[in-house]
């Protein structure tokens, strides 16, 4: 053992507000009586120009103490921003505590090194048939999610956003990308149709790609989302799948609500299953989740919720044709009683 395990860590008692206050009080009341001693004790003389001086140097004193305890708490709230996401998102979500799995707890480490988070994110998939033959659905992809950054070096959209390829012989597509922040003056990025098919790159490697880092440069013309500030994106995707198929679907991020609906005009037709994986589930002794529906028992809408959502978390949504709703076949015992 070495001798700092054996006398243990030396620690120190940190200096309170309070503290800090009375001490810069007690050095302006020290000036202001030099001033009162200077003018009215000692109007001349030695002790006056004494008093009036040491007056002025606590004045000064203070005032610095003041700007420059100002500046410290700002400097250090802002490190403890930095160096605090972690334990923010420990509190927030509680995937730190000693009961989760240490790969979790590893994640969290490095996911909280993204100074943002989301308050909520909704994924709305409407299943609609593309004709008659109801052999091919299109599916179309709403996710909208609000979230607040605590990045103190702002945040620029960066990166490539993308969706899954569609079956053969059908094209993959962005309808719309929009980012919203008040705050920071974002009116511009907003693109859907012709405005948006410049930055929508060729199929490659089963799936098409939105170029956002040359989106932002032309259309935001640069501007970061500042710390601090609440901003909201919305994204719409359509994509055509066989009638039996699936789609994955990823989170970037912490999400403290995640909020997933299907409807449309095939949900009738469909049955589906909804993985989800047990990461995503904070209860404990919980399992990954496994939901299967028949459409036409929904009542035409799907909805599930789940709280505290880690990133990278994929929930798998599958569907294949329902099985025809057999006729009724009268019992003909049934039938000769009631003659």
């Amino acid at each position: 053992m070495s001798e700092d395990d054996a006398t243990g860590p030396v620690t120190q008692k940190p200096v309170s507000g309070l503290q800090v206050g009375v001490v810069i009080s007690l050095v302006f009341l020290a000036g202001i009586a030099c001033y009162v001693a200077a003018y009215l004790l000692f109007p001349l003389g030695f002790w006056h120009g004494f008093f009036h001086s040491a007056g002025e140097a606590l004045v000064v004193a203070f005032l610095v103490a003041i700007l420059g305890d100002l500046y410290l708490r700002f400097r250090s709230r802002e490190e403890a921003v930095r160096r605090g996401v972690q334990e923010a998102i420990a509190e927030i979500f509680g995937f730190l505590g000693p009961s989760q799995p240490r790969p979790l707890q590893e994640a969290v480490k490095e996911f909280g090194k993204q100074a943002y988070y989301a308050h909520e994110v909704s994924w709305r998939l409407t299943f609609d048939w593309k004709d008659d033959s109801k052999r091919v659905v299109r599916v179309l992809l709403s996710e909208h999610h609000t979230a607040h950054n605590l990045d103190p070096y702002g945040l620029v959209p960066t990166g490539r956003a993308w969706v899954m390829e569609s079956t053969f012989g059908e094209d993959s597509s962005f309808l719309a990308y929009r980012v919203e922040c008040a705050q920071a003056r974002i009116g511009d990025v907003d693109l859907r149709g012709q405005d948006l098919a410049p930055y929508v790159l060729p199929e490659r490697h089963g799936k098409v790609e939105l170029d956002l880092d040359r989106m932002w440069r032309e259309r935001g013309k640069g501007r970061r989302i500042d710390y601090g500030m609440d901003y909201s994106v919305a994204v719409q995707t359509q994509v055509f799948r066989d009638s039996s198929s699936s789609l994955p679907l990823t989170l970037s991020m912490f999400a403290i609500s995640l909020n997933v609906e299907f409807d449309g005009n095939a949900l009738n037709d469909l049955s589906f299953s909804l993985f989800v994986p047990s990461q995503l589930v904070r209860q404990k002794g919980t399992k990954p989740d496994h939901w299967r529906f028949v459409g036409r028992n929904t009542g035409g809408r799907i909805h599930r919720e789940w709280r505290s959502v880690t990133p990278w978390q994929a929930v798998i949504v599958s569907w294949w044709p329902s099985p025809p709703i057999e006729p009724e076949v009268p019992d003909p015992a049934l039938e000769n009683r009631s003659q």
